[in-house]
């Protein structure tokens, strides 16, 4: 039975890969990590106690079903987790953790593939404290294994690249970026899906900080590498689409962002279903775009609708639920109804300060310093906008 569940992958294994230039040696000694846990699955492997080998083999029998068992937890993890369903996806991906480690050992690749997904459902979760070392160990793992050039520690760095950004380590963050673009134009050719990744973070990195110049040129190349590569309605291609959009949003190049905002929007809802979190992400830019042409009512059923995706995907203190509060609180000030203003601001401030308590109790000195860095705009239009519009206002005053 093990054998008819993993021979699939096996034949996978062997037959893929050919027909680009690659050599059977190079592709086997690539796919070999895989291959030897199929081995181990399927039973054709397995290394038996010198003095027992019948008890060998029975260990060895429970051991396989077991780690079967991890490809079904890890693949529902995944499906889980690309439908937005984190929470149920969590309990899953630290089953398949356990189950790994206590099988494979700490230090095996198969569970650094299993830290990096559970890290990344705890990442989505706004869970930073516990994700970080886990993607720390998933490196590490890989470096050992590997060398520091290969792919797998291209993915770690990314990674861990994501958590510093918004944790507002800026530094570190743009030192993984960078780094995990180098590793994966040489491994994998410029023209890789992996390297628009890389260049879409890195991108997204230079928008934040309003260096337009150097995030266009990257945002339009990962843009042309996912378009030749998956072709024009692929979710990774509404990633790109609706960078680009925000970009020209910043940039009041309205009539270039809006057929990018809108066709991102229409992949994301029909790939991803209308209440997946990344749906809301696109809402929220086109929002914006009509928040800044000044078509109040418009953004505002999108922002609200943003908002009820993020909150009933990720839970009411996450930090995109915070943005969402606080984008609400922008647009009801624009319009001149400064006490909606206030209550969004109010509400989106208690999400930041649960949030902020978390990163104070598990981040270095630098990261604590950073993620306050990263709220200070928000201190200060949030007092600016009490001081100037309601002045006398009793909510107000008491949360100065």
């Amino acid at each position: 039975m093990l054998r008819n569940l993993v021979s699939p992958h096996l034949d996978a294994l062997l037959t893929s890969g050919y027909g680009s230039g690659q050599s059977v040696v190079r592709v086997v000694r690539r796919k070999l990590p895989t291959l030897c846990l199929c081995l181990l699955l399927t039973g054709w492997w397995y290394p038996a106690p010198r003095n027992a080998a019948g008890q060998g083999q029975t260990a060895a029998a429970g051991r396989s079903a077991e780690l079967v068992e991890t490809l079904r937890l890890t693949e529902q993890a995944i499906k889980l987790h690309k439908e937005g369903r984190y929470a149920e996806a969590i309990p899953l991906a630290e089953r398949a953790l356990a189950i790994r480690e206590k099988a494979l050992g700490p230090d095996n690749q198969f569970v650094a593939q299993s830290l990096n997904i559970l890290a990344a459902l705890y990442y989505v979760r706004g869970d930073y404290g516990r994700a970080e070392p886990l993607h720390r160990r998933a490196l590490e793992i890989w470096v050992k294994a590997l060398g520091p050039n290969h792919p797998n520690v291209a993915d770690s760095l990314y990674n861990l690249g994501l958590l510093y950004r918004l944790k507002g380590d800026v530094a570190l963050a743009v030192t993984c970026y960078q780094r995990a673009l180098a590793i994966r134009e040489k491994a994998l050719g410029p023209d890789h899906p992996s390297v628009a990744l890389s260049l879409n973070y890195l991108a997204a990195l230079y928008y934040e900080y309003d260096d337009y110049a150097r995030a266009e040129p990257l945002h339009l190349r990962a843009l042309a590498i996912r378009e030749k590569a998956f072709g024009p309605d692929h979710r990774d291609v509404a990633d790109s689409l609706n960078n680009l959009a925000a970009l020209y949003i910043d940039k009041r190049d309205y009539g270039r962002a809006e057929p990018l905002a809108e066709r991102a929007l229409a992949i994301r809802e029909k790939v991803l279903g209308p209440n997946h979190p990344t749906v809301a992400t696109s809402l929220n830019t086109l929002a914006t775009l009509y928040k800044a042409k000044g078509d109040y009512g418009r953004a505002e059923a999108l922002y609200r609708r943003a908002l009820e995706t993020w909150v009933k995907a990720l839970g009411p203190d996450h930090p995109d639920v915070a943005r969402s509060l606080n984008n609400l609180a922008a647009l009801y000030e624009a319009a001149g109804d400064y006490t909606r203003a206030v209550q969004f601001l109010s509400r989106g401030a208690e999400v930041n300060e649960r949030n902020l308590a978390l990163i104070l109790s598990t981040g270095s000195e630098r990261q604590k310093l950073a993620y306050l860095a990263t709220l200070a705009d928000e201190a200060y239009t949030t007092v600016s906008l009490h001081a100037r519009t309601v002045p006398g206002d009793r909510q107000a005053l008491d949360s100065r």
